[in-house]
């Protein structure tokens, strides 16, 4: 009998350290352009499964087409990463749907800082034109403040 109890008890704290999840809130999109270095919007071409094996981790290298840039840091765009899962925050995109993608440089994973990252903590979501208006009408309300500032 104590042996059962033993092994289930081993098994609950092996399974317990394997177990992800997300916690976050949406930010409204003031917070969303100021905290990301990227914003664009992207045709989703493919995704494929990465292996960081310094971490032993899996990230999904999304490989997309950018038709246009709201926000970009000073260098050119970047491969997009996210975690293939929404446990572990990752988006979910489809081939061939169009999103607005708000993301930051990768500085989570160590051998992944050549990519930008998203996930569903960020504000990314599919197209929509009045998401498209929306962050024009933010980013020039904030150059109007920042001149009379």
């Amino acid at each position: 009998m104590i042996k059962k109890i033993i092994y289930i008890l081993m098994i609950l704290i092996f399974f317990q350290f394997n177990v992800k999840a997300c916690s976050c809130k949406e930010a409204n999109l003031k917070e969303s352009i100021n905290n990301s270095d990227y914003i664009f919007k992207a045709k989703i071409i493919s995704i494929d499964t990465l292996i960081d094996y310094y971490l032993f981790l899996k990230i999904l290298n999304i490989s997309y087409e950018c038709t246009n840039i709201y926000k970009q840091k000073n260098d050119n765009l970047r491969p997009l990463i996210t975690c293939p899962s929404e446990s572990c925050c990752g988006y979910n995109f489809d081939i061939g749907k169009e999103y607005i993608i708000y993301a930051n440089t990768s500085s989570k994973i160590i051998n992944l800082d050549k990519y930008i990252e998203t996930t569903i903590c960020h504000r990314t979501r599919l197209y929509s034109i009045f998401e498209s208006i929306q962050i024009q009408v933010q980013q020039l309300i904030t150059k109007i403040n920042s001149f009379f500032s």
